[in-house]
């Protein structure tokens, strides 16, 4: 599609502009959008996942793009931690400390209601 900047003078004239170009479409779907993610440096993002990986112990903005390569799925981040961690996913960790913190985390016991 074609890209630019629309400067208008009001919020009347606003509305009334994208209401012209988006004349005869439909109304786009905020699940489907949602469910697409957002492409960085030309690779999909998985912006559910990452933000999810984000809240683990050892994973952070610094490094959760790195950990998502090193490990293609979070079965498989588990896998690769119950396994002591390959060279990849530790160094995708940025080094022992942050590796361990996940690690830690995964390991622990989940205390259960009585």
């Amino acid at each position: 599609g074609i890209g630019g900047i629309l400067w208008v003078d009001s919020n009347a004239s606003a509305a009334s502009m994208f209401a012209a170009l988006k004349a005869g479409r439909e109304q786009p779907s905020a699940d489907v959008a949602a469910a697409v993610g957002s492409t960085e440096g030309g690779a999909m993002v998985d912006s559910v996942a990452s933000e999810f990986l984000r809240r683990l112990p050892g994973i952070g903005e610094g490094n959760v793009r790195a950990v998502m390569r090193a490990a293609e799925s979070l079965y498989d981040l588990g896998r690769l931690v119950l396994e002591g961690g390959d060279s990849a996913l530790r160094a995708a960790c940025g080094g022992a400390r942050p590796f361990e913190a996940l690690r830690e985390f995964m390991m622990a016991s989940t205390p259960t209601a009585s």
